[in-house]
């Protein structure tokens, strides 16, 4: 903590302030903005002499910049004065313990959140897992979409809504795909992702009024000076960045050559539910309940609060409308914000020794590493080329020593050496496919280079290439199964067929553990939880980029097979389908696809 205090009391003595770090200080929590291990506390300019005054805006030493909660701007705060509560980690990143951040680094392979929420009348219902909360509308920006009709895969960028006000006095209005400057906010909020939600004050100008639909009572000056409550909102249009055309095979509908247009109506999206990064909210993000997980929560705290002789005024009354029975809440009753996160990690570190369920305060973003010399586990690479040499064996790795720059390698086998390993194999009267599809070596980390066309993390998205065999069924919807994918002919990756599976893999994959690393439930009715985008867009209000082309939701749905996250690596690929299947895959029939590619 430099020179400034002693660290205060429960810091670890190494901790650290990081970048988007979630801290307390006298009972307030808040979000950290910038940190000075951030990139843009480095001054590239240290070295040049100039008589300019030095950036004002600069941290002082040993300081950050945080945002507390219900407050607009952020404040400078020293960092010994704060106490970590919670770092959010996204599979694949780099991390290092936080006591010894210069030893040996490991990736991020499992990831599950669980968030404090705040109800409308101010009850807390502490540590709800994230995959119960759900978006306020049908589309969130940073969500994976797949068109319907088009058959292809995109992310949302921005969202443009509907929203129903209510005044004072009873009048409610509806104003049409609003943008983030339409309303003017009255609430503080540390919501970035969701421009307006239920229960939110707002003001509205005198030009929005007069465009706005009227669904009780008529306009009048006079509301342009008024405050109005936000009581409902609803996805009107999405701004997509398509990403590729999902491949098809057999009946199946083929993706058209050119890409949907960019803005589209809702009902014709189908956002993949079991995206890993559906499960992230961060705090002062608004989110809904479904009824029956709001009742249910509630009874539980309840029951906690009684239990403890805590309860309270509000233990058992509660507002009109949450109490239990089956009427319909209303978007205001069910909106809850966020008011504390709590993640935990698995982690494979570069000795392949796994930590699983960790908390994720436990370990730092590793800043320390050695650049294009640096492997992990589940790293695919390639042997380095001589001169004049044949094309470079590839293999995944299985570990490695930091301290002596040594790597674990399994190579794969060549086509030859698979057909005589498989050969001896049948001839000793033993042996898998599996057993006989690598060969391992001990070898130095200078020797070997990332693989250039295999990249694939834990986590990265991925489209099933046609394999040529139209016969080639794939798993059911609703079943968890395991199975080699026909590779294309002549592909050299040893002896594995489909349906022989190794017997390690099929236990990993039918107690949900890829790899040894536990895997976050996930539901198995997919289709009906799908199609809520569908059944939650109106007609009235949504007005899309007319393409000319009707919804389809079953071309939509039979794509999901050909879309999947990958959850474990090596030798073959683990990956898990968007209709909730999973099986396991060679590394020439996947295509990896970038998420996060900019325009």
């Amino acid at each position: 903590c430099r020179h400034w205090k002693p660290c205060a009391e429960g810091m670890p003595p190494q901790q650290k302030i990081f970048t988007d770090d979630l801290v307390m200080k006298d009972g307030q929590i808040g979000l950290v903005e910038r940190a000075p291990n951030s990139s843009d506390e480095e001054d590239e300019d240290d070295d040049i002499i100039s008589d300019e005054a030095p950036n004002a805006d600069k941290l002082p030493a040993g300081a950050a910049k945080v945002h507390w909660a219900k407050t607009d701007e952020p404040a400078t705060e020293f960092i010994d004065e704060l106490r970590l509560t919670d770092r959010v980690f996204l599979l694949g990143d780099i991390v290092s313990r936080s006591d010894a951040q210069l030893g040996q680094t490991g990736v991020v392979v499992g990831m599950r959140m669980y968030c404090d929420v705040r109800c409308n009348d101010g009850m807390d219902l502490p540590r709800v897992p994230t995959e119960l909360l759900q978006p306020l509308t049908s589309c969130r920006p940073g969500a994976l979409v797949l068109h319907t009709q088009f058959r292809w895969l995109g992310r949302v960028d921005e969202v443009y809504d509907n929203v129903n006000l209510s005044f004072d006095d009873g009048a409610s209005c509806k104003v049409m795909r609003t943008s983030a400057n339409s309303l003017s906010v009255q609430t503080p909020s540390m919501d970035e992702q969701t421009w307006f939600w239920p229960s939110m004050r707002v003001g509205v100008s005198k030009e929005t009024l007069r465009r706005a639909k009227w669904l009780k009572g008529s306009w009048r000056a006079a509301y342009a000076t008024q405050s109005a409550t936000v009581t409902r909102v609803q996805a009107a249009q999405a701004l997509v960045r398509w990403l590729a055309a999902v491949p098809s095979e057999g009946s199946e509908p083929a993706a058209t050559i050119h890409p949907p247009a960019d803005m589209q109506r809702p009902s014709r999206l189908l956002e993949l539910h079991h995206h890993h990064a559906r499960r992230c909210w961060r705090l002062g993000e608004h989110a809904a309940l479904r009824p029956e997980d709001l009742q249910r929560l509630r009874a539980e705290g309840e029951a906690a609060s009684e239990a403890a002789g805590a309860a309270g005024d509000r233990q058992t009354s509660g507002p009109a409308g949450v109490r239990r029975g089956k009427r319909k809440l209303s978007a205001v009753e069910s909106c809850v914000e966020a008011v504390g996160c709590h993640t935990r990690v698995d982690v494979i570190w570069q000795d392949g020794s796994r930590e699983r369920d960790a908390a994720a305060t436990l370990f730092a973003p590793a800043k320390h590493v050695d650049g294009y010399n640096e492997f992990w586990p589940q790293d695919f690479v390639v042997r380095k080329v001589e001169a004049g040499g044949s094309a470079p064996a590839a293999g995944v790795v299985l570990s490695v020593n930091h301290a002596e720059r040594i790597a674990v390698v399994s190579w794969r086998l060549s086509a030859e050496e698979a057909e005589r390993a498989a050969e001896y194999a049948n001839e000793a009267g033993g042996g898998t496919a599996s057993q006989v599809e690598e060969r391992t070596e001990v070898v130095p980390v200078y020797d070997i280079a990332p693989h250039p066309d295999f990249g694939f993390k834990v986590g990265d998205v991925v489209l099933r290439l046609p394999m040529g065999e139209k016969d080639t069924p794939m798993p059911a919807a609703g079943r968890e199964v395991t199975e080699d994918v026909l590779r294309p002919a002549g592909l050299p990756w040893g002896v594995v067929q489909r349906g022989v599976p190794d017997v390690a893999d099929a236990d990993q994959v039918e107690t949900g553990q890829s790899g040894g690393v536990a895997a976050p439930a996930e539901p198995k009715a997919f289709p009906g939880a799908a199609l809520r985008m569908l059944a939650d867009a109106e007609a009235d209000g949504e007005d899309g980029a007319d393409d000319g082309a009707e919804a389809s939701p079953d071309g939509g749905l039979s794509a999901l097979g050909w879309v999947g996250e990958v959850v474990d690596v090596g030798p073959t690929v683990s990956v898990r389908w968007m209709d909730g299947t999973q099986s396991r895959c060679v590394a020439e029939s996947l295509y990896m696809v970038n998420t996060e590619e900019e325009p």
